[in-house]
C-alpha cells in the first residue's frame, strides 16, 4: 500500500506539482527541500532505492496506490500506479478527490475522507484474501 508516495526525486515539474504548488499544508519548495535533506543534489538520485520507476517492477506484489486529488504528489503516485501496471503487476489506484496530502493520517472530519479510508481498507482486505 503505497500512500501518495514521493518517488520522484529529481521531478518538480509534473502537472500536480505545478498545480499545487503552492498548497496550504505541502509546498513544491518544500518537497525540494525533503530531497535535498534525503539526498542531497549530487548524489545518485536515479538510483531504485531512491526513484522505484527506474528499477523492474517485474514480480512486485500487488499494490495499492493512494493518491490526493489537490496534492502535489499525485502525479508522481499515477505515474507509478503505470508503471506497475506496464510491468503487469496487479494494481489498485485510487484518487481522493478533493483532498490534499496528509488527509490519511489527520481526522479532519470530512466525509470524502471517510470514503477514501474505506476503500483503502476494503483494498487491503481484498488484497489479503487473495493471498490466502
Amino acid at each position: 500500500m503505497l500512500i501518495y508516495p514521493m518517488i520522484e526525486p529529481e521531478r518538480f515539474d509534473s502537472p500536480s506539482y505545478c498545480e499545487y504548488a503552492d498548497n496550504v499544508n505541502l509546498t513544491r519548495d518544500a518537497l525540494i527541500w525533503f530531497w535535498d535533506q534525503y539526498a542531497p543534489k549530487g548524489t545518485a538520485r536515479k538510483l531504485p532505492d531512491l526513484c522505484p520507476r527506474e528499477a523492474s517492477a517485474e514480480g512486485l506484489a500487488p499494490a495499492f496506490v493512494l493518491v490526493a486529488e489537490c496534492d502535489p504528489l499525485r502525479s508522481e503516485g499515477e505515474a507509478y500506479a503505470e508503471h506497475l501496471r506496464a510491468a503487469g503487476v496487479a494494481v489498485s489506484f485510487q484518487c481522493a478527490s478533493g483532498l490534499i496530502h496528509g488527509y490519511f493520517s489527520t481526522d479532519w472530519g470530512l466525509p470524502e475522507r471517510e470514503e477514501a479510508l474505506h476503500a483503502a481498507a476494503d483494498s487491503l482486505r481484498q488484497a489479503l484474501h487473495a493471498a490466502q
